[in-house]
């Protein structure tokens, strides 16, 4: 963890200085460790993103994501727990150890927050995943850049044409055992306070039935909570990630998409209010993007 080290560091680092400048002794000692200490450590902060930007003005998005797209995903998992240890924010996890191990898969959780899937990313940084996100995303400065760079694969709501390539596309990497995949079946972001989820885009689940594999079912919570500069004057936010089901790959396929959405629906709903649901809403055509 980059945290750790990074604090590490700035405290020897401080130390010596401190000592070096017969700074040592009294209260203003202990200022001028601790702001030293500070310093460094923005220092350490500053070294390991800027090899990232610069990285990221040397990507291309016409051309695939390259051979190194795995070491670029792990660079952004340890660039965001850093960043979340800055925020205090901790990520809670449950079920985790039913998540297979000697299979690719479909990862899937309700959405309720822009930090679902980099709080998603951390928890599941050992086990190569990578994600379905809009396209607009793959527009932004940098951060773009450096989600192509990772294999993260864009898709366009609006387009089921386009969807449908990214459908394909998913399916493939989970076949050939290149990585799994995790999306959000609600398709948009759930801003709605009196509404549990979203009706599901059934269709998104086809890309587990094209590869054949399971599917990880989870929920997330308190994500939602995660808003800056608010996070920052806060002693800890706790996001909670759960995983409640693994649908085997032989179950997955033989049902069609719309019962295995009905099925993950059910069951996110479920814990997510600790009450059976008897029916499920149908997919609308506009929701919150």
């Amino acid at each position: 963890m980059l945290f750790p080290l990074f604090c590490a560091v700035s405290a020897v680092a401080a130390g010596v200085t401190v000592m070096n400048m017969s700074l040592w002794g009294g209260i203003m000692g202990v200022l001028w460790f601790l702001l030293l200490g500070l310093g460094y450590f923005v220092l350490c902060v500053l070294l390991w993103f800027l090899p990232l930007v610069i990285y990221s003005f040397t990507v291309d998005q016409s051309k695939p994501a390259g051979k190194h797209q795995k070491l670029v995903r792990s660079a952004l998992a340890e660039s965001l727990l850093l960043l979340f240890n800055i925020c205090r924010v901790q990520i809670k996890v449950t079920g985790i150890d039913m998540v297979p191990a000697d299979s690719r898969y479909l990862f899937t959780s309700n959405h309720i927050s822009i930090f679902d899937p980099l709080a998603s990313l951390i928890v599941m940084r050992k086990k190569d995943m990578t994600f379905i996100s809009k396209k607009e995303n793959m527009s932004r400065p940098v951060i773009g850049n450096l989600m192509h760079a990772a294999g993260m694969l864009p898709i366009d709501r609006e387009n089921d044409r386009s969807a449908v390539r990214t459908v394909v596309q998913a399916a493939k990497l989970m076949k050939e055992d290149f990585t799994s995949v995790g999306l959000y079946p609600e398709g948009y972001t759930n801003r709605q306070p009196n509404t549990v989820l979203l009706p599901f885009r059934d269709g998104s689940l086809k890309t587990a039935q094209k590869a054949g594999v399971p599917v990880v079912v989870a929920v997330i919570r308190g994500s939602d909570r995660v808003h800056f500069p608010e996070v920052l004057l806060r002693w800890k936010t706790v996001i909670r990630l759960d995983f409640l089901e693994v649908i085997p790959a032989e179950e997955v396929c033989g049902v069609s998409t719309h019962e295995l959405g009905e099925r993950i629906w059910k069951t996110m709903y479920r814990h997510l209010t600790g009450e059976e649901c008897e029916g499920v809403p149908s997919a609308a055509k506009e929701g919150e993007k």
